[in-house]
């Protein structure tokens, strides 16, 4: 079977040796480009666009096209919360590759799914380093903001049989999944070694996505970065419908037929409003219940996955204010002064805890609870910075794993506005060996997981999986990469107790 696949996928993309690289998918042929020894695809349509009758639907089959499609270009991006000066569209429901030219076997094949709290982000990265070593890099487009999670009584009461709402930014990714299994091998792909990874909004997507039935089947290893859901209780769909009513009222429109109506434009503010009312939320089909509650059940997948946080998490404090973190804080004071042992009035105090509440002890919960099922779980905490602003920064900031994974480092020149959002001196910042080295391991641990379902491999340090007796996570710091044990173990402790005591 594997030569036949060899040949069929060589046949593809053998005719196009030195030119344009061209597949042909089921839904029409699609061309690239070729690079530095990767074949580059961009734009791919998964889905119809979300447009018209089909804003706030689940996503549709693509309409095939005739001739050959450009794919050279990035798609637009869905609209965002926060302006940017990329076009910008409903119709955004694209997806891109990145593939080896030489492909002579089956490959593993990463699908990421881009951060940005579910209002901002899109697939638009830079998968070569991926594709140099031998993996199919897929990125894609998912809906935003009020298109990508939405509920209205209308909707409810009037969808197609069996179809998902709500969600439809998960759907989306559901949707781009499921393009995989059909299209990948074309590319060189394994459709049975996909892992889905993703940070923050996109690593709180794995997590959904390791709970949703919709699912089931389309992937075969997770990895999340920092998602901030492995402890929180979702809203449910009669809170989101009053949400959507609320927002017809507020435009001066009758129901869904009147929403629609609107330009997008007209859907999206900077409201903290907005951001709060856009979290993915127990529809009861694409998300049945709280992911904490899902992992603790053992109703997630039966999937390895490898999970972990950065140090200084708090860094989104200042973008993301969580009023409800402070007053948890204020609340108990004694009881996390002990815990961080930090005076009350430590000027960074809630930044620590801020991080550890939204981030750091959901993940360890989620990775504990892995023991409900028979498959694997690795844990890591990121606290390695570039060498050059290990000075300046108290830790990794949120999202700063990314430029390691991707092996995507590059000298810095600060000027003002980056000194705010790096919360480092205005200066140069250059990359050292080290870091490279650093962001290396990290790919090739990521790749061997994907490879294999397991992190480990070649000459690299032994990463052992997780037990709750020794609670080893794999270290990236400054000061040495490793295994230690009880990462951080009061303070979780302290936060997770106040969680379970919640739900009693």
């Amino acid at each position: 079977m594997r030569n036949i696949f060899v040949a069929l996928c060589l046949t593809v993309l053998a005719c196009t040796a030195g030119a344009s690289p061209a597949v042909d998918l089921t839904s029409g042929r699609i061309e690239g480009t070729l690079a530095e020894g990767v074949h580059i695809f961009k734009g791919i349509p998964f889905a119809a666009p979300p447009v018209g009758e089909m804003r706030w639907r689940a996503p549709q089959p693509v309409e095939p096209w005739a001739g050959t499609r450009d794919a050279s270009e990035f798609g637009p991006i869905c609209p965002q919360m926060r302006p940017t000066r990329l076009p910008e569209s409903e119709d955004c429901l694209t997806l891109n590759v990145w593939a080896p030219s030489d492909v002579t076997e089956p490959l593993p094949v990463m699908v990421w799914i881009h951060g940005g709290a579910n209002v901002n982000g899109s697939g638009r990265t830079d998968g070569t380093s991926f594709a140099r070593d031998d993996v199919i890099l897929v990125s894609m487009n998912y809906r935003l903001g009020r298109f990508g999670v939405f509920a209205h009584p209308d909707l409810t009461a009037n969808r197609p049989d069996g179809e998902a709402i709500g969600n439809y930014g998960l759907l989306d990714q559901i949707a781009a999944l499921e393009w995989v299994q059909r299209e990948i091998a074309a590319f060189g792909g394994d459709p049975e070694r996909v892992t889905i990874f993703g940070v923050s909004a996109g690593g709180s997507s794995v997590n959904m996505q390791m709970i949703s039935p919709l699912s089931e089947g389309l992937f075969h290893r997770a990895i999340s970065q920092s998602g901030a859901n492995g402890m929180s209780r979702p809203r449910d769909l009669a809170t989101m419908e009053r949400f959507g009513t609320a927002l017809a009222r507020q435009k001066g429109v009758e129901g869904i037929d009147g929403l629609r109506g609107l330009a997008w434009r007209d859907l999206v503010d900077q409201s903290a409003e907005y951001r709060t009312q856009t979290n993915m939320f127990i529809d009861g089909t694409a998300i049945p219940m709280g992911v904490g509650e899902a992992f603790a059940s053992g109703l997630q997948k039966n999937v390895p996955y490898l999970a972990g946080a950065n140090s200084y998490e708090g860094s989104l404090a200042a973008v993301i204010p969580i009023p409800a973190y402070e007053r948890v804080m204020q609340d108990n004071i004694e009881a996390v002064t002990r815990a961080y042992g930090l005076p009350a009035d430590h000027p960074g105090l809630f930044q620590i805890f801020y991080g550890d509440m939204l981030f750091v002890a959901p993940t360890r919960y989620l990775v504990e609870h892995m023991r409900t099922v028979p498959a694997p779980a690795w844990q890591y905490h990121f606290d390695y910075v570039m060498e050059s602003m290990d000075a300046s920064v108290p830790g990794a900031r949120h999202g700063g794993e990314v430029w390691f994974v991707f092996e995507r480092l590059e000298d810095l020149s600060i000027d003002r506005a980056g000194s705010r959002r790096f919360g480092v001196p205005e200066g140069e910042y250059p990359v050292s060996e080290r870091d490279r080295e650093v962001a290396s391991m990290i790919q090739d641990y990521w790749i061997q997981f994907a490879t294999t379902g397991a992190p480990n491999g070649g000459d690299r340090l032994v990463w052992p999986a997780y037990d709750r007796r020794s609670a080893p996570s794999m270290v990236f710091s400054n000061d040495g990469i490793g295994v230690q044990h009880h990462v951080r173990k009061r303070q979780l402790d302290l936060i997770q107790e106040g969680y379970e005591a919640a739900g009693r």
